[in-house]
This record gives structure tokens, C-alpha cells and sequence, in this order.
């Protein structure tokens, strides 16, 4: 499979998982470049949102930790 073609398949997952653990900031701030970075050496779709669902969540976590602070 082709690297824009598992691109697309994390941006599909990401727009369709928008308020699930951080694939929001994939949908926002990542670029295609960003997410080529993340998912080489995957093969298939579910490899490469694997791959990215783990920076996601991370961020996503991060973000919950920062709220839980701010009061």
C-alpha cells in the first residue's frame, strides 16, 4: 500500500474518531508530513492508525492532565 493511501486511512480514522482520545489534534494540527513520519514501516491501515492512536492518546492525556490542573 502506498504512503498517501495509508495517510488518508489515518485522516478517515482521525475525522471519524474527532472527540476520542486526541485524534482531534491530528484532525487540527498534523500535517500529512507529520503523520508520514509516525507510520513508516506500516503496511496497512490499521498498522499506521495504531501507530498514530498511540500519539494521539498521549495527547489526549496530556491535555486531560492540564485541565485537571487548571482549577
Amino acid at each position: 500500500m502506498e504512503m498517501k493511501d495509508l495517510v488518508a486511512a489515518v485522516k478517515a480514522h482521525a475525522i471519524a474518531n474527532y472527540n476520542k482520545g486526541g485524534w482531534d489534534y491530528i484532525v487540527e494540527c498534523w500535517e500529512d508530513a507529520d503523520i508520514e513520519k509516525v507510520i513508516v514501516g506500516c503496511r496497512k491501515p490499521a498498522g499506521a492508525i495504531k501507530k498514530v492512536g498511540q500519539c494521539a492518546k498521549m495527547l489526549g492525556e496530556r491535555r486531560a492532565e492540564v485541565y485537571a490542573e487548571v482549577w
